[in-house]
């Protein structure tokens, strides 16, 4: 958009190809988790009181937010902080959607099963960990990504704590060492994917979406997967199919290691696609071709829990890799193990 905060800042005051960091509180922060969805340039993310499950009826409506769990930017490139008393999100420390459980779903990080320094500093983590495949670049990144939940604190009461601004007191949270974090990470920039030149087109057909009696008014994320150090890298999120039962995207370049593509859900509304091919000219483009016009296909949701008779494997599923092997594969719930497209790659 022409009026959004990149577009007016990057260019004419700062070059944005080094890396944009970004932070908020509340809802700022889940405004900001989400900017990496539509920027591939926003390269880390400080969050502070963020949630997934308002379940305070009194302030805002309850809701289930599935959307924070499932954000494209890489989990070693956000840190989350929140009170173990959060009046907004969480209201209590554990349970099911307790600050705790939110904190583990939106991070991908559990610190009760990865041998890290307790539940609460979940930033630290095993040596033998100590630098991961970061799904961003492509390359390898330190491992410090993860939450922080704060004892005694209420949605964001601890930003004016001093322990939280004093420097001599060298506490885990201070502010200013997760803003050095913030801004070191963000450095850490993505190269683009190697691309050549070949014209070809993305063609959806969802004609069959009303057997749910609902519609995707807000579509669906496609991203192209390629072959960067052994490891399926994603490209840039593209919103594919909104509002409209038959879709097409054409692309005038293409990955040069390209190894397929990944379909994601943007909303909980059910998407039914009946057939998915990408061809150049007439011709199917790397065997990427899947589906029949016969009643079945992909149903795709934010709510992977939802079923029905007529999707493949009887379930709708958050995303799905499409390959140049003729093959697809379920990604997972925002399954952190599968930040990386799950189609093979060369060796």
């Amino acid at each position: 958009h022409s009026n959004s905060i990149p577009n007016q800042v990057c260019g004419e005051h700062a070059n944005c190809d080094l890396g944009i960091a970004v932070g908020g509180f509340s809802q700022g922060s889940q405004i900001v988790a989400l900017a990496g969805d539509y920027d591939e340039r926003v390269s880390a993310a400080l969050l502070y009181g963020c949630g997934n499950f308002p379940n305070n009826g009194l302030l805002v409506g309850i809701r289930d937010m599935q959307c924070m769990n499932t954000v494209k930017l890489a989990k070693q490139r956000r840190r989350y902080f929140s009170g173990d008393n959060d009046g907004l999100f969480g209201q209590t420390y554990d349970g099911d959607h307790g600050t705790r459980s939110q904190m583990v779903e939106m991070s991908h990080y559990n610190c009760d099963t990865n041998g890290g320094a307790g539940d609460d500093n979940c930033l630290q983590h095993p040596e033998s960990n100590a630098n991961s495949p970061d799904p961003y670049t492509g390359g390898m990144i330190e491992n410090i990504g993860g939450y922080y939940i704060v004892k005694g604190g209420v949605h964001g009461q601890f930003l004016d704590w001093a322990n939280f601004t004093n420097p001599d007191l060298a506490l885990p949270y201070y502010k200013s060492t997760h803003l050095d974090w913030l801004a070191a990470t963000a450095k850490s920039t993505k190269p683009p994917l190697d691309e050549d030149e070949r014209r070809v087109t993305l063609q959806m057909d969802l004609d069959h979406r009303w057997k749910f009696r609902e519609t995707a008014p807000q579509g669906i994320f496609f991203e192209w997967a390629a072959a960067v150090n052994s490891r399926g890298v994603l490209g840039r999120r593209w919103i594919v199919a909104e509002g409209t039962t038959s879709a097409r995207k054409t692309f005038s370049q293409v990955p040069t290691d390209v190894v397929g593509f990944r379909l994601t859900a943007r909303t909980i509304n059910a998407a039914f696609l009946d057939q998915v091919h990408v061809k150049e000219g007439r011709r199917v483009f790397e065997n990427l071709s899947f589906g029949d016009n016969n009643n079945r296909g992909f149903c795709f949701s934010r709510n992977p829990s939802r079923d029905w008779s007529d999707c493949e494997g009887n379930i709708s599923r958050t995303c799905i890799d499409f390959c140049t092997n003729g093959r697809w594969y379920d990604c997972g719930n925002g399954d952190a193990n599968h930040e990386f497209s799950r189609c093979p790659v060369p060796i």
